[in-house]
């Protein structure tokens, strides 16, 4: 049987069309699925009727199987290859399956959660799998497997959230999180997080107001009692890091801003930028709380 591609989709006459395939690196393989029961035409969500996957080497058909309803398979340059089962009925759940080129299973994880997207290395030894949110213990988690010896090493919740691809740096043991707008942030195969320190520099740049915000009152809140000059200049500059985000909608968040670089300034002894802060709170919400502490500053 021989596997014909196109821009759309991939055809097995003997078997009918796949509108998903996906091609190994060095371009031997392909990998061609269907969440569908062809035999009833039905697709996605349903609770019986086995979607089907075929493996092509040089475009000939080497291997088919059927799972309940495969999704986002790829395939490695020895042939091993990966699929997301979404599996039938309601639920939060699904299957990780690693195959080898034979079909032989070399992982099969089942998760109570739903599969967001995985990844497989270019020499077929490693994998990962993410996972969607849930109410479960596995969720949002990244689970890597080693697929030579077949188990799973590690399984996180990444702090950078969900990665949109993976690259395996097998040379330098590092899984490669790439993110379409964050950039690039690494792993190493024991499933320490490399670019922690970078993350926690650049995360900043990603967050909403209200979660810069909150960033700052908690870091506020934490070093009060030892404020000094330097940790105040970077608090109130997450504080102005959340005004930039707009928050003209909001008038009361503005204010709680306001009030707690006031309350910096003051502890610093800068009364009358501390006055100043105030006022601005007042102005955008006139119960913050701090009208008699702000004529008693005013008086002193």
């Amino acid at each position: 049987m021989i596997l014909k591609i196109n821009e759309i989709y991939a055809q097995v006459d003997e078997i009918g069309y796949f509108i998903n395939y996906s091609r190994s690196s060095n371009e031997l393989y392909i990998v061609a699925w269907s969440d569908a029961d062809k035999k009833n035409r039905i697709g996605g969500f349903r609770l019986s009727g086995e979607g089907s996957y075929v493996i092509a080497k040089d475009n000939e058909v080497v291997l088919t199987g059927g799972l309940q309803r495969p999704n986002d398979a790829k395939i490695a340059n020895n042939g091993n290859f990966i699929i997301n089962d979404w599996l039938f009925g309601e639920g939060l759940k699904g299957i990780f399956y690693a195959f080898d080129i034979s079909g032989k299973i070399l992982v099969s994880h089942s998760l109570s959660a739903n599969l967001f997207n995985n990844g497989i290395s270019k020499n077929g030894e490693y994998a990962v799998c993410q996972c969607c949110h849930s109410n479960s213990y596995d969720s949002s988690k990244l689970c890597f497997f080693d697929l030579n010896k077949c188990i799973l090493i590690w399984e996180i919740k990444p702090e950078i959230g969900w990665a949109d691809s993976y690259y395996f740096d097998c040379e330098k043991s590092e899984l490669q999180l790439i993110y379409k707008e964050k950039g690039i942030y690494r792993y190493d195969f024991e499933g320490h997080f490399i670019d922690k320190k970078k993350w926690e520099n650049e995360r900043i740049n990603y967050l909403s107001a209200f979660d810069i915000s909150n960033i700052a009152k908690n870091r506020f809140k934490a070093e009060k009692h030892k404020i000094n000059k330097e940790i105040a200049e970077e608090i109130i500059s997450l504080f102005e890091r959340a005004l930039e985000k707009n928050l003209d909608k909001y008038p009361n968040e503005k204010a709680l801003i306001f009030r707690n670089i006031g309350e910096i300034k003051e502890l610093l002894g800068n009364t009358l930028e501390a006055i100043h802060y105030y006022e601005l709170a007042l102005e955008h919400d006139e119960k913050i709380g701090i009208k008699r502490h702000l004529n008693n500053l005013k008086n002193r």
